[in-house]
Formats: structure tokens, sequence, C-alpha cells
């Protein structure tokens, strides 16, 4: 451990030279010579005043800790900073027009010729026309409210027929002019009710569906008086779109008294969502067609769909040229 030792070189007067000696090594040092001049390390010359080693302040610990060299605390002083404004772009102004959405009433006529087939409207006394107005005075009575309904047929084989069974079916509750009629078609093909009523096939369900158009804009009116059409649209429905289906058939009940669905052929969309949903579903068959594993699929599917089966509408097929 080194030590420190003050030399005195001279005393000329009150005041006292000292020679700085520092960090010499205990072993070099002769501890029974007078003198260590020739040992020491020059650094520096300073002016020292003489005192007593009593004159030495006791360390208490009152004496603050200051560091030599330390700067200045600088008073915290509030910055104020200037927000700038956002760099916002030039205004774009935006041409807008104004569509007003068309009454039921007041949509334009599809005008096209309809069927020999469509018996109930080219021949409402006719035998078959009467027969059209029993199935519907029963339907009626199935349904026991005054109510909008949504009717679902169903065939058990030919898309054909749901859709002659359903235009006769719909142009019948038409003509007794107790409110408006809408046909559902849920595909499109060269028998679909749309193609026989001449009724463009956009825009129409899959559009409402993907609520990709306004409701009003998928209405078509025939020209028959108090029937619309609401074609399938454009492209099949998917999962998102068949989940909107209750949503959509609750607006249809709103705006007419009866709406007719028309399904396709056995098994070429799924059909659960509509028969849940539906009022009434209806199966139609030829009546050689009552063994047929077809109907007892529909049936069940029916069943698991927690649907309810109003009954089933057999087709004798009937020369078009055959009136009474």
């Amino acid at each position: 451990m080194g030590r420190t030792f003050e030399a005195l070189r001279n005393t000329r007067d009150s005041r006292s030279t000292f020679q700085i000696v520092s960090e010499i090594d205990d072993d070099l040092v002769d501890h029974n010579s007078d003198t260590v001049e020739d040992l020491t390390v020059t650094k520096s010359l300073v002016e020292l005043v003489p005192f007593s080693e009593e004159d030495l302040p006791t360390d208490n610990n009152e004496v603050p800790f200051v560091e030599i060299g330390a700067g200045t605390a600088t008073p915290t002083v509030p910055t104020i900073l200037k927000l700038l404004p956002p760099n916002v772009e030039p205004a774009t102004h935006r041409a807008i027009q104004f569509h007003l959405l068309p009454e039921l009433s007041s949509l334009p006529i599809t005008a096209h010729p309809l069927g020999e087939d469509l018996v109930t409207y080219h021949q409402p006394e006719h035998y078959i026309s009467q027969q059209y107005a029993q199935l519907v005075g029963g339907i009626g009575a199935q349904l026991r409210s005054s109510s909008p309904a949504v009717l679902m047929l169903a065939p058990v084989a030919s898309s054909a027929q749901v859709t002659t069974t359903c235009l006769n079916l719909a142009i019948t509750r038409a003509a007794e002019g107790v409110g408006r009629v809408l046909i559902v078609e849920l595909h499109r093909d060269e028998h679909s009710c749309a193609t026989r009523m001449g009724v463009p096939h956009v825009p129409g369900l899959r559009e409402l569906l993907g609520k990709t158009a306004p409701l009003a804009m998928g209405f078509h009116r025939t020209s028959v008086d108090s029937l619309y059409l609401l074609p399938a649209g454009d492209g099949p429905l998917g999962q998102d779109e068949l989940a909107q289906v209750p949503q959509l058939l609750s607006q249809l009940r709103s705006r007419f008294d009866w709406v007719v669905v028309a399904a396709p052929g056995y098994n070429q969309l799924p059909l659960d969502v509509w028969f849940r949903h539906a009022d009434k579903s209806y199966l139609l068959m030829d009546q050689d067609e009552w063994d047929s594993p077809v109907l007892d699929s529909l049936y069940h599917q029916i069943g698991s769909a927690s649907g309810k089966l109003g009954g089933c509408i057999t087709i004798q097929q009937h020369p078009t040229h055959a009136r009474k």
C-alpha cells in the first residue's frame, strides 16, 4: 500500500513551499532516513498554508458530495412544440345522381307471349283452371291465416313440371285480386319461370342475397296483373348467400301476399334452408311416382330441416289443345 509524503523545501516567510510526492512504494522508503528527496517524483509546486493535523475537518458525512467538473443543473423550461397540419390531399369533387327506387306497381311490364300450357291465363273457365282454383283454396285453408306466406314447390322428377304448375298456381292466386304474388326461382335453365316469362336473369336472387343490388331492382313485373318474378340471378348460391335467406324471406313477406319458391330438380341445390323457413312445402310428382326413392328422400329431407310438408300435388299430362 503506497503512502504520500510531503517534504519541506524552504521556509522564507510565513508561507511555505511544499513538493508533492505521491504513491511511493513502501519497499523503496528507508524509514530511518531523514530525507526522501532522492525517492520523490515531482508533480507540481503549490503554495500551501501550514496547518496542524487538528485543523483537518472531521468527516461526519455532513458535507454534501460535489462532483468536480460536473455540469450545472439546468432548470426545466417548458417547451412548446408547434403542431404542423397534416398533409391533406386536395379535395376531390365527385358528381352524384339520385335514383328513386320504383314502387312495385310502377315497374315496367315485361311483355312476353305466354305458352298455351298456362291454361289458367288463356282459359280461366277451363276445367284444369278450376282444379288450380281448388288447389289455391286448399292451400289457403291449410295456412289458416291471411298473413303473407312462403310456399315451397319441389319436383320429384322433371323441373319442367314445377315451372308449369308454379306459373298456373301463381296466375290463379293473382287473379283473385287479394294481393301481389311473387315467384322466386332458385335455378335458371330453359324451363325456368324467368325464361318462360321472358324476364332477364339479372339482377335476381343471387344479387339480392349477395347484397350487390337493392331489393326493388330484383323484382320484375310480368304481363299478368299482380304477378311478379324474382329470377335466379348470375351464378350459384354459396353458403354466405344461403345464410341471408331468412332475412330476405322476411322482406318478401312484407311486400307480397304469396311468395312461391320454385325449386329445381332433385339434388341440384341445397334446399334445407328453404324448407325450414317456408310456411308450407309441396312435392310435385306424376301419379306413378308414389314409390319413387326420390319422394322418400325429399320427405325425410323436409323433416330433418324442420320444414312443414303441406302435401303432394300429382300431375297428369293433358294435351293443351283439349279444351272444355
